[in-house]
């Protein structure tokens, strides 16, 4: 019998609200082809970023971090997963691999190609082990947490466009991508600081601290710019980096202002839900922007 309680668990371990922040490494590569809407190829992989991914990247984070997450708040929000212990991750392990081993089984023997699949599904495996899990653990060894993020999604980005048979990324895209996820990374790590620093988990933003790490974001979302505005326009561009600079100002104005305590639930507050929502929005839309013209194909 279908035990919902442990469903809904695993779907938040999955970090639900997070997956916009995924999807658009599926629809940026296929920019421009709508005609791909009509294929199987396109849903098939579109749901496969959903759920499947996301569990295994922050599942195998979760199972990594039961010390730190202990300390964080942000774990006590539906929409950034769990504070679970060992014994809740118990089976965790059967759920990435049945969920990621279906769609892609489906998909090799769909398009009768059974070692780029396999070879994806070892390559991602492996970098999320080596990233989280001791003894390798290279999320708490700075600053070799830095590239796992940006070669994991373009290991995605070469997934989505293996299985829709378009033509990888030109290089200016595929600098856009590697700037864009160190972003996501490196504002994930300046949310965790002080329960990570709690935990002992030395992610750069712990080594550098938090002036640095926001002069590091605020560098990033500056090339990030600089990258988009001869892709598509300065407007467009401020579009997309307005997200994540909603994101930054809202974190240095609570931070660094109001004496916000270490580890003090800034989620919860109205100022990082409407920033949040900001974020989220103004990426939606260049999603469907960049999808729609190609811009970052």
């Amino acid at each position: 019998m279908l035990d919902l309680s442990r469903v809904n668990f695993y779907l938040k371990l999955s970090r639900p609200i997070i997956w916009i922040i995924i999807l658009p490494y599926y629809l940026f590569p296929l920019g421009g082809r709508l005609d791909l809407l009509a294929t199987w190829r396109f849903w098939l992989g579109l749901l496969y970023f959903t759920f499947p991914v996301s569990i295994m990247m922050f599942g195998i984070n979760d199972m990594a971090d039961t010390d730190v997450d202990k300390y964080n708040p942000r774990k006590a929000h539906d929409y950034f997963g769990n504070q679970a212990s060992k014994s809740d991750l118990f089976g965790l392990w059967k759920v990435i691999m049945i969920s990621n081993m279906i769609p892609l089984g489906i998909m090799s023997i769909i398009t009768a190609d059974w070692i780029f699949y396999s070879g994806y599904f070892i390559v991602a495996l492996s970098l999320n082990i080596l990233y989280n899990l001791k003894p390798f653990a290279f999320a708490r060894k700075a600053p070799w947490d830095l590239p796992f993020t940006p070669v994991g999604f373009l290991i995605l980005v070469t997934l989505a466009c293996h299985l829709n048979q378009v033509p990888l990324p030109k290089a200016g895209p595929c600098l856009f991508y590697v700037s864009s996820t160190l972003t996501n990374h490196m504002i994930a790590e300046l949310l965790d600081i002080d329960c990570d620093t709690l935990g002992d988990k030395r992610t750069t933003a712990v080594v550098i601290g938090k002036a640095y790490t926001c002069a590091f974001i605020g560098a990033l979302i500056v090339v990030q710019l600089l990258i988009l505005t001869p892709l598509c326009n300065i407007f467009k561009a401020m579009l997309h980096c307005g997200g994540d600079a909603s994101i930054l100002v809202s974190y240095i104005s609570q931070s660094f202002f109001r004496g916000q305590a270490a580890c003090q639930s800034w989620e919860g507050s109205r100022s990082f839900l409407l920033s949040m929502y900001a974020r989220y929005t103004a990426k939606f839309s260049f999603v469907v922007y960049a999808f729609a013209k190609g811009i970052l194909a």
